[in-house]
């Protein structure tokens, strides 16, 4: 699956979180709610009724989600999982799990602010296919170009390696988002 130097990504994730981070300034402010009134037209939109999360992040993001049923939550960073356990235990709409392995397919699969910060080429590429595969329309929120940022950013083309590997999807409507880089991506199956 992925080379024994692959998992930086995770553990610049896990000690962010350890360490009392959170997810960054996109998970806040304009910035979320302009994610969040974007995510909330999709799900009024296609009845979207069960979502699955890849990079959940601190939880504040999805504290503005609305209008779905049932959400399940991955995280690479136990320390978040546990954190964000706690903040929504009290609403039985939300699960967090510590494996993709154990989803079921959901209405919605989304990845915010998650495919330039994987790093490692595999770990993007699995990413993907997890998407595509556990999920009847996928929301993509990310940099569609080649560039390499911080430590902990790389952004690839995902659109053109989408439309080789998962033909059985099309991509329905692109939408800006909070950064002149960042933009919404919406997949449905085909």
């Amino acid at each position: 699956m992925a080379s024994k130097n692959s998992y930086y990504s995770v553990r610049y994730w896990e000690d962010r979180y350890r360490n009392g981070g959170n997810s960054g300034s996109g998970s806040y402010n304009q910035a979320a709610t302009i994610k969040a009134n974007y995510i909330n037209s999709v799900i009024a939109k296609y009845k979207i009724q069960t979502i699955n999360d890849f990079g959940h992040g601190d939880g504040n993001q999805i504290s503005l989600l609305k209008g779905f049923s049932h959400y399940n939550g991955y995280d690479v960073s136990s320390s978040v999982r546990d954190r964000v356990t706690k903040r929504f235990r009290e609403d039985g709409r939300y699960t967090f799990l510590d494996s993709v392995e154990t989803m079921s397919k959901a209405d919605l699969t989304m990845s915010l602010d998650v495919l330039y910060h994987l790093v490692e080429y595999e770990v993007w590429e699995l990413h993907l296919k997890w998407l595509f595969t556990l999920g009847e329309y996928v929301l993509i929120y990310g940099m569609d170009r080649e560039d390499r940022g911080d430590r902990h950013v790389v952004s690839r083309r995902f659109t053109e390696y989408i439309e080789r590997l998962y033909d059985n999807f099309t991509l329905l409507e692109t939408a800006d988002g909070s950064h002149e880089k960042v933009k919404f991506y919406l997949y449905k199956k085909i």
